[in-house]
């Protein structure tokens, strides 16, 4: 069975100009390795940069209690390390998010009167605010991975 004449001309249409291939070298691939490199490497110092004095201290503030819930486990942890080191969150998972939340409302120390109160739903909010923004930088650093920042997110 024979084309058509116009589908022949469409496929061997003599308007098709023959372009020679242009090869690049790599270096637009090395830029994009260097500044993923300095991003990855600059993510805390960038976000708190852009932070006013108020907030890093809460934040400071909610890493320090942080820190005391991992000391409870054996964990050590400074705030300063949670506050501007991303290697510090390495090894985080959402299910330590959640034994965090559990122990803001149920393991605080007795009040007066022998009562175990916990933090009030307000301050657990904020606290795990300040959690997941800081895995969030830990998970944009390349320090926790894309599935457990998928898990942490939903705490």
């Amino acid at each position: 069975m024979q084309a058509p004449d116009n589908q022949e001309r469409a496929l061997t249409s003599s308007e098709q100009v023959p372009r020679d291939i242009v090869i690049y070298d790599d270096a637009l691939a090395r830029l994009g390795e260097a500044a993923e490199s300095y991003v990855r490497g600059n993510v805390f110092d960038d976000y708190h940069r852009k932070k006013s004095e108020g907030t890093k201290q809460a934040q400071y503030d909610d890493l320090a209690t942080f820190s005391r819930f991992l000391a409870t486990a054996g964990i050590g942890r400074s705030p300063d390390e949670l506050f501007g080191n991303p290697r510090a969150w390495e090894g985080m998972k959402a299910s330590t998010v959640v034994l965090f939340r559990h122990w803001l409302y149920y393991s605080q120390p007795p009040g007066p009167g022998g009562r175990h109160t916990g933090y009030a739903v307000s301050s657990v909010r904020r606290y795990l605010s300040t959690i997941r923004q800081y895995c969030k930088m830990a998970y944009q650093s390349g320090i926790i991975p894309s599935d457990e920042w998928t898990r942490i997110v939903a705490v």
